[in-house]
């Protein structure tokens, strides 16, 4: 056998895309690979087991101590066919204890799992694959059983149907290499195990999750969790929490990254965060669900939070602003609690299912979004909350000069926006930004099909490039005169593949014109190319022959 087969870091990254395609045929493929030979074995059990969705293939591996019988009530003649329907009607129990051979066996199959996901304990309404009894065989007359999962590093675990009696179940896989948790709970279900000790002697844990499928305000342990001592760095929770779990929050030393809801009926008294001499001193990214916009401005204004460069809000209220100038409040208040030279990455956006009708009187104007352009350093802004805009051209001019970082530019192309003869934001409006947005690669907004009317000898960029813009969002703009608007995105957009705009033909008849305009755009892509590479020779063979005939002349 060649020897680079013997190199273990190759075999691990073969072996790894065998999955990719069909996870079936690559587990079979890897089991294969596994019994062929020394050299493979190692490798391809390790791939093969990294990534479990629960205990039954482990259980398996206990012989004939584990077998299969019908669940209560099923039988093979219920009519079910294929193989795969009839062992969902299956459940595995436990007919006997395992022997000590058998306990090694899974043992050794067991320190592979890095990754537990879906995992699932059977509690009432789930198809249960597996019976109790080998649960309890496996946590509680295992030998050694405390370091049954000891290479584990992610868990998901849904608290459902556990009880404070089986915490010692909960936790055999919080081993010494353990890195994320994901707990997922039920709207009649509060996470009141005391578990919290078990995680705080995980040295390496930086993740915890914390999701409630039906979102209700539960008791959430978290300051038991949530100590001086704990160095988590990424926290997650879909659960509303309420004032004092976030003060509990914002002494975390480490916590770097925040995905939060804040609960419609918490409040949060003055300076409840400011009191925090040291309240998130590590942050860096914050998502932030909140009820509105006035919700978040007051958080924000309330938390200290001076290293932040990231920040997303989700907002629940499917209605307008109370007043568009909300928008200018918010930008104000981050101008003054955040670091305007590294400030990066701005995104705000609505749970509302469709876009509301155009309302003048509550459009966001360029003025209301001129605080935000104080920060010099940002690199993503986005606008996606479907309210009213009445943005233009030279507030285009006004954000190219601001940001010159600027990578993802989205300005809500599913708002609402005035009509096509009254819109002033056009195609136009994308020049400075490719003249002085170097890095930009992402744009999106209710960009109108008009351009102005150039001579032959025009160059619509005067030579500047976006060489990374590969796409456009346009929303339900118009483009009246698709060649013009072909031949200005041809010479700006030189990588222009595909544009983005509404399908249904109710709400934007102009989609089918669209298309056309990315047809004879790459057409106008492809003959400039030709032009230049035709170019590019004339002048190499010129200068070919004018040294040749300088040559010439010497001798």
């Amino acid at each position: 056998m060649h020897r680079i087969f013997y190199v273990s870091e190759i075999l691990d990254n073969v072996f790894h895309r065998l999955e990719y395609r069909d996870v079936e045929v690559g587990k079979q493929t890897l089991a294969g690979l596994a019994r062929t030979c020394r050299a493979f074995e190692n490798v391809a059990l390790g791939v093969l087991w990294e990534e479990q969705a629960g205990l039954v293939p482990l259980a398996r591996c206990l012989g004939d101590a584990v077998q299969e019988r019908w669940k209560p009530g099923l039988s093979p003649s219920d009519g079910l066919t294929g193989s795969r329907r009839q062992n969902e009607k299956k459940i595995l129990y436990c007919r006997r204890l395992p022997t000590v051979s058998e306990w090694k066996r899974m043992h050794r199959y067991a320190k592979l799992v890095k990754t537990f996901r879906d995992f699932g304990i059977p509690y009432p309404g789930q198809d249960q694959a597996i019976d109790t009894s080998i649960l309890l065989a496996i946590f509680y007359h295992c030998p050694g059983r405390l370091s049954l999962f000891s290479n584990l590093r992610e868990l998901n675990w849904p608290l459902l149907g556990v009880g404070k009696d089986d915490i010692p179940f909960v936790t055999r896989f919080f081993g010494p290499k353990l890195e994320q948790v994901n707990f997922i709970g039920r709207g009649d279900m509060e996470l009141d195990l005391p578990i919290m000790d078990h995680l705080l002697s995980c040295p390496l844990l930086t993740t915890v999750s914390l999701c409630c499928r039906s979102r209700p305000v539960v008791t959430l342990p978290i300051r038991d969790l949530l100590t001086t001592s704990f160095r988590l760095r990424y926290f997650f929770c879909k659960t509303p929490l309420d004032s004092v779990h976030v003060q509990a929050l914002a002494a975390l030393p480490s916590l770097q990254v925040v995905d939060i809801h804040l609960s419609d009926t918490a409040e949060l008294p003055p300076l409840l965060l400011a009191q925090c001499d040291h309240a998130f001193p590590a942050l860096r990214s914050l998502t932030l669900h909140v009820r509105d916009v006035v919700e978040a401005t007051r958080f924000i204004e309330l938390s200290p939070l001076p290293r932040l460069t990231d920040l997303s809000l989700a907002i629940r209220d499917q209605s307008f602003p109370s007043s568009p100038t909300l928008i200018q409040t918010l930008g104000e208040v981050m101008a003054r609690q955040f670091s305007t030279t590294t400030y990066e990455t701005f995104e705000i956006s609505s749970q509302c299912p469709m876009r509301l009708p155009w309302d003048a009187s509550k459009a966001i104007q360029p003025f209301m979004l001129q605080p935000f352009l104080k920060f010099q350093a940002m690199s993503s802004f986005k606008l996606d909350a479907q309210w009213c805009y009445d943005l233009d051209d030279a507030f285009m001019d006004v954000v190219a000069s601001a940001w010159r970082q600027l990578h993802s530019l989205r300005l809500d192309p599913n708002g609402s926006w005035p009509s096509h003869r009254v819109c002033k934001l056009t195609i136009t409006g994308l020049l400075p930004l490719v003249q002085r947005c170097p890095c930009i690669s992402d744009i999106e907004g209710h960009f109108e099909g008009r351009v102005p009317e150039m001579s032959d000898t025009d160059r619509p960029g005067n030579g500047y490039e976006a060489q990374d813009v590969m796409s456009i969002n346009v929303g339900d703009a118009e483009v009246p005169n698709t060649r013009a608007v072909a031949a200005f995105l041809s010479d700006v957009f030189p990588q222009l593949d595909f544009i983005f705009c509404w399908e249904d033909e109710e709400t934007n008849r102009h989609a089918g014109r669209w298309g056309k305009v990315v047809d004879l755009a790459k057409s106008y892509i492809m003959v400039r190319q030709q032009m230049k590479t035709w170019y590019e020779k004339d002048e190499a063979g010129s200068e070919t022959h004018g040294s040749e005939t300088d040559t010439s002349g010497i001798s």
